[in-house]
């Protein structure tokens, strides 16, 4: 690797006002500006999808815009394995507009937790409107919460093709 580095980023530039003999690899900012731009790529975790919560998070900022999934959990494992169901399905969570929330401290009574009251593992579903759409005690998988989205009448209206305006 550090040959195809250096075969790129060695090189002395063309014949220009610039300084004779500084390849890219004298701009450090730079090569570490190239070498981290494709590890951006592959980041499978959109921060809007699992944004981080606080002990004040709330659903108010969520509603008419989007689809809350609130994790509770009792122990950091459990809800690793429900955010493991639905980490592989990020484009489709985005396109029903869902951000997933994870509150695995039950200690710290956070303004979820004390709305919601959930009793041990607990995974709820929010619409649009900020009602819930399906509370369930086991881990959800993402097939299983998308027949509940996609049979919700505002993601009908959203999956209708928008008609041309005249």
């Amino acid at each position: 690797m550090s040959l195809i580095l250096r075969h790129f980023f060695c090189k002395s530039p063309p014949k220009t006002s610039a300084k004779p003999g500084r390849g890219l690899l004298s701009y450090p900012i730079l090569l570490i500006l190239i070498c981290l731009f494709p590890l951006s790529l592959f980041s499978t975790e959109p921060a809007e999808i699992f944004p981080a919560t606080t002990t004040t998070t709330t659903v108010e900022s969520y509603r008419w815009a989007r689809r809350p999934l609130l994790i509770f959990a009792e122990r950091t494992e459990q809800s690793q394995i429900q955010r493991a169901l639905l980490k592989k399905h990020t484009a489709a969570l985005a396109e029903r507009d869902v951000v997933v929330l994870i509150d695995a401290d039950p200690a710290n009574q956070t303004a979820l937790r004390q709305k919601y009251q959930p009793k041990g593992f607990e995974v709820l579903l929010l619409g649009k409107d900020g009602l819930i759409k399906t509370r369930q005690s086991t881990p959800v998988t993402a097939e299983e919460l998308f027949r509940v989205i996609d049979a919700m009448p505002m993601r009908a209206r959203e999956m209708k093709p928008k008609e041309p305006s005249s």
